[in-house]
């Protein structure tokens, strides 16, 4: 199976009031915490087969890039994302 990862969703938030870190929502078909040999369960995919993660970081900084858990749904990412931060969406693909 080849990987694939879509970009749904982009916005950002004010950490500390001064530095925006950027939040990108992700679909993929794969399960990034799950690895083929190691793993005692499934990947965690959703029915059509996808795994949602929200990316944090730093703005032009790829760097260090920090990832939530798993998401089945979109909406279950944006939920998560706007319970906890003030966000300000940039665009939306989803």
């Amino acid at each position: 199976m080849e990987r694939k990862t879509f970009l749904i969703k982009e916005g950002y938030f004010l950490y500390n009031n001064i530095q925006k870190i950027r939040i990108t929502i992700v679909k993929q078909n794969w399960d990034f915490y799950f690895e083929e040999g190691y793993s005692d369960e499934n990947p965690h995919l959703n029915d059509e087969g996808f795994a949602y993660y929200v990316i944090f970081n730093f703005e032009n900084d790829f760097e260090y890039l920090s990832r939530s858990s798993t998401f089945y749904s979109e909406k279950e990412a944006v939920n998560y994302i706007e319970k906890n931060y003030e966000v300000i969406w940039s665009w939306d693909l989803g």
